[in-house]
């Protein structure tokens, strides 16, 4: 009995699940950020197509228009 009475005056449990589902939201919104940076970073093909406008072949059509590429460099995709 004296365990019911001393409920509703015990918050640990209910602050541990606050900062639980705190944390819980922050990661949701991180990876949300995170698969949005990816989308406008990482090109969707290589070699980029024309139409594409992602960061990565806007910087590899800047330095081909340099001429500093070299046909025989090879390109690898990093995979998580």
């Amino acid at each position: 009995m004296e365990f019911f009475k001393d409920f509703p005056n015990r918050e640990e449990g209910q602050t541990s699940v606050e900062y639980i589902l705190l944390v819980a939201a922050m990661a949701v919104v991180i990876f949300s950020i995170l698969g949005g940076l990816r989308t406008r970073i990482l090109p969707s093909a290589n070699p980029c197509p024309p139409e594409d406008t992602t960061l990565g072949c806007q910087l590899s059509r800047i330095v081909q228009s340099l001429g500093t590429t070299d046909p025989s460099f090879r390109y690898f995709r990093i995979r998580k």
